[in-house]
């Protein structure tokens, strides 16, 4: 069957599919009380704030539950377990950081995410080159997570794959404090103390956490100290000013490496002897502030104003020595102004706005001596500046249409100042202009079931630390590299049925020019390169369903497929064309259950399901995915003043032995970092008021 019939195919299916269900739920009476609840979700991750189900993306909404409710809260991966279209890889190493892969965007990175924008309380996390990490991140200090799925650029410029969105924890009516001690298996200690409040006109929350655990495997320790901060100042009746401070001290975070197969599969737990001679692993430290003004001129018009400032000091020990060793400072500043309008009917709606943000990164290597620092090898002054403008808009044709309009251009400077020259100048510079446009339709087939449908474009640039890794090895940056560019179609539905059953569904198909993919060298063994692959043709469906079994008890599931295809690559005198994408399973899903008692007590299970996974671009190697079943239970107690919830838990279950990260096209065919087996944690949170 070819590329274009099985498209067809599956769009005839899904079509049927949806409409079926469309009129066989459209005979239902409405129930308004229902009508509500499925609408009551308010969504900021479209940055045009809407109804969960009335916008045209496919986009997923968690609550606490995924993230603090009996969670030991060690990695955000915790809570993406349930998201259809999303891969969450290499939880356990700290040193690489979580790698999180959207419709595919984002698999290619060797540590971090890319291509999806991370947001936290409505200021960026990812920096303007497409790149982010969440080590500055704590589950205990958020209660809603927002994750579109597909290209957004039209909303956030560098952010093809979609976004996720963090909201931390609203201000309590109540004045409180609240205490928490996790321990577990492989040293997992973590202590956390919480409290917010509000008086007058003034209110705040502030989360601290320290966290620290030996690992699963030999030379994988990690410790942390996480504090969020953020404060609310109604400055009159139409002004409103929010703090935000966050910071991150992560001493240690030590790299075991990756293994060949044989060695994951009899030496699970051991660290790769070349990541032990030269003590890999990395250190950080981060402190951001940021602030967000905004003033309501009428219940129609408002304004708001942002702005941030970021400072990280990173350090990191590679396995090899020339240039095994990299110090980074990296500064990153933005902001931005909004206008929203909205005409009395409420039937148009626009948003227009500018962002600029601005990163600068000092990066400086030297020689690894089996762990101590030798001569410099390379320092060079790296900038990645950009400039987006956009207009979203959203008009209602009628009761039952809305169409949502997005467009944005961004301007986008790339510069480097080679400041060892020693072996020559390899200073450049990089220029690019780039235009979005986004066409989104939602129609309310039923009072119940909305049909949705978008088309969009997206771009990607290479990341800063992705350009700089020069397979010259003079500095600069790769010569080579340039954006990837992707149009994607996308069709969808989201319902509500027999008053129990909420469901979605989304058939997406993309074209992908210049993909951008990772590959290893001998001389420079576990340092990443990159390389333009080609086009490519994304094609996929995503479900997801929940299900209300009887009053306290929830069901849920996801599954995806997905068919990722170089349609032309060659590279090393190969020809790569009608290969799958590496790192992506075709096949993954997610199945839950929770039980809510109304005396306090819970319970949770969850299996993850993710298909084969090639390890390589030829498709030569794979790993053949897993089943990972987690479960965890608690009570929580109330009484006057206080509330106490004791809670426990138990990953993997089954005690799988599996692979948590697979290192794309690594040399040597060390692609596997083995993951944890069965594993155990409790503790205790208690809150005053």
């Amino acid at each position: 069957m070819s590329k274009k019939t099985r498209f067809r195919f599956f769009s005839l299916y899904f079509l049927s599919v949806s409409f079926t269900i469309s009129f066989g739920f459209a005979q239902i009476p409405v129930d308004t009380s229902l009508t509500r609840l499925l609408d009551s979700v308010i969504v900021t991750a479209s940055r045009m704030t809407g109804l969960e189900q009335q916008v045209p993306y496919a986009l997923t909404v968690s609550d606490a539950f995924y993230m603090q409710t009996g969670q030991r809260q060690l990695s955000i991966n915790e809570a993406l377990q349930n998201i259809p279209g999303l891969v969450a890889l290499n939880p356990d190493n700290f040193a690489q950081d979580l790698r999180v892969s959207i419709r595919g965007f984002g698999a290619r990175a060797a540590f971090g995410i890319r291509g999806i924008k991370i947001m936290v309380d409505g200021l960026p996390e990812s920096t303007p080159d497409g790149q982010a990490q969440v080590d500055n991140l704590d589950l205990g200090a958020f209660q809603q997570m927002e994750v579109i799925r597909g290209a957004s650029s039209s909303l956030y410029g560098n952010a093809a794959g979609g976004v996720i969105s963090f909201n931390s924890e609203a201000l309590p009516l109540k004045p409180y404090v609240e205490l928490g001690l996790t321990t577990g298996s492989f040293g997992l200690q973590r202590s956390q103390l919480k409290t917010g409040w509000q008086q007058g006109k003034l209110g705040g929350f502030l989360h601290v956490a320290h966290t620290q655990t030996k690992g699963y495997r030999s030379q994988s320790a990690m410790q942390s100290t996480l504090l969020y901060n953020r404060l609310e100042w109604k400055l009159s009746a139409r002004t409103r000013l929010k703090l935000i401070y966050n910071y991150v001290f992560s001493p240690k975070a030590d790299d075991p490496g990756a293994l060949t197969r044989p060695e994951a599969d009899n030496q699970r737990r051991a660290a790769r002897e070349r990541n032990v001679m030269f003590a890999t692993g990395e250190a950080v430290e981060q402190g951001k502030v940021g602030a967000i003004l905004t003033h309501q001129f009428s219940p129609y018009q408002r304004l708001q104003l942002k702005g941030f400032f970021l400072d990280r000091s990173f350090s990191n020990r590679l396995p090899f020595e020339n240039g095994g060793i990299v110090q980074l400072r990296r500064a990153y500043a933005g902001g931005g102004a909004t206008y929203y309008y909205q005409n009395q009917q409420n039937n148009y709606r626009i948003k227009a706005g500018i962002d600029i943000e601005n990163q600068r990164d000092n990066r400086q290597r030297y020689q690894n001596l089996q762990g101590s620092r030798g001569v410099q090898t390379l320092y060079q002054i790296e900038g990645f500046s950009t400039t987006g403008l956009f207009v979203l808009q959203d008009i209602e044709l009628s009761p039952i249409l809305k169409v949502n309009l997005g467009t944005r251009y961004d301007f986008i400077g790339v510069r480097a100042t080679d400041r060892f020259l020693s072996n020559g100048d390899a200073s450049g510079n990089q220029s690019f202009r780039v235009f979005n446009p986004s066409l989104g339709v939602v129609y309310s087939f039923a009072p119940l079931v909305r049909i949705y449908a978008n088309l969009s474009t997206s771009f990607e640039t290479p990341a800063l630390s992705e350009l700089s890794a020069n397979p010259q090895a003079t500095g600069g940056f790769n010569p080579e590299l340039t954006p990837q560019k992707a149009i994607s179609y996308e069709l969808g539905v989201k319902g509500l049925a027999h008053k129990k059953l909420s469901y979605t569904a989304a058939l997406f198909y993309i074209r992908v020019q210049n993909e951008l993919l990772p590959f290893e060298l001998a001389a420079f063994p576990q340092r990443i390169f990159y390389n333009n692959a080609g086009a490519s043709t994304r094609q996929g469906i995503e479900t997801s369903l929940k299900y209300q079994f009887v009053p306290g008890v929830l069901l849920e599931g996801s599954y995806t497929f997905s068919r990722f295809v170089f349609d032309s690559f060659v590279a090393d005198g190969q020809n790569y064309a009608g290969k799958l994408l590496p790192g992506i399973p075709q096949h993954m899903g997610h199945l839950g259950a929770r039980y809510m008692h109304p005396n306090g007590s819970y319970m949770a299970v969850n299996a993850r399901f993710n298909g084969r996974m090639f390890a390589n671009n030829d498709n030569s190697l794979s790993d053949p995915g897993y089943q990972l079943v987690n479960l965890r239970a608690g009570w929580k107690k109330s009484w006057k003043n206080w509330v106490i919830e004791p809670f426990a838990g138990v990953n993997n279950l089954l005690n799988m032995k599996y692979t948590s990260n697979l290192r794309i096209n690594a040399f040597g065919e060390r692609f596997y970092e083995p993951g944890a087996t069965i594993n155990f944690y409790g503790g205790v949170r208690v809150r005053f008021f």
